[in-house]
């Protein structure tokens, strides 16, 4: 598997993303470059003890270190972390797959320009490259993201991040993926719904994911109670 750099010679030219230190802060965040993202995910910085330690944990035992890590805004610059406090846009949109593989996760399509492994290391991340977003900043991010949705089609999708202001954890991934020569996303969704392009087994999948991630799964003679929750 091929993997490249960013271009350090050009950095200047290339956005800006944000770094507030902590869920908890929301206000005078660090700007950074996506070289400086590769780098940061690459060594871990300085909390790469503690994602290391997180992905030895329960899920309900990591969440309160997960808080302490950076997270980084990948949809732009912003001077605190809310819709109105955008500067400009990056023009990535970052993507959430829970408990999908960083190699399952680039198989899916031609346009992931990064991916790594997630901070609990029990999924990945990516991010895809559209076009300049200059106007209605958030609303244009979140048709995108649609778009992308319908286009992996995948039960390990996070709607989470379909915000331009979502944040993504510190993570740890010497092995980080960057294809330089992925496409650039430029389609926006047609005028219908989710439910009109989604198949009926798929929107079954969708719904068995969410019930198995919340400690449920379907066993002989558990049929009907598995049923109802669906």
């Amino acid at each position: 598997m091929e993997r490249s750099r960013p271009d350090r010679t050009s950095s200047i030219h290339l956005p800006m993303i944000t770094v507030f230190p902590n869920v908890f802060k929301t206000t005078e965040p660090s700007l950074i470059t996506i070289n400086q993202f590769v780098d940061l995910i690459k060594t871990g910085g300085k909390h790469k003890d503690t994602i290391l330690n997180i992905r030895t944990l329960s899920k309900e035992s990591r969440n309160d270190l997960k808080k302490q890590l950076p997270q980084f805004c990948l949809g732009g610059e912003f001077t605190e972390r809310n819709i109105k406090s955008i500067v400009k846009h990056s023009g990535y949109i970052p993507l959430d797959f829970d408990g999908l593989s960083k190699a399952d996760t680039i198989a899916l399509s031609p346009y992931i320009y990064m991916a790594w492994d997630s901070t609990s290391g029990d999924g990945s991340r990516a991010i895809v490259r559209v076009p300049p977003i200059t106007d209605k900043i958030n609303s244009t991010h979140a048709k995108y993201f649609a778009a992308l949705k319908v286009h992996f089609n995948t039960p390990f999708w996070d709607d989470a991040l379909k915000s331009c202001v979502a944040g993504a954890y510190m993570s740890y991934d010497p092995n980080i993926y960057i294809n330089e020569d992925a496409p650039v996303w430029d389609t926006l969704p047609e005028k219908q719904s989710f439910n009109s392009v989604i198949s009926s087994r798929q929107k079954f999948e969708y719904a068995q994911k969410w019930i198995t991630s919340h400690g449920d799964s379907f066993t002989k003679g558990s049929r009907n109670p598995f049923i109802f929750k669906l």
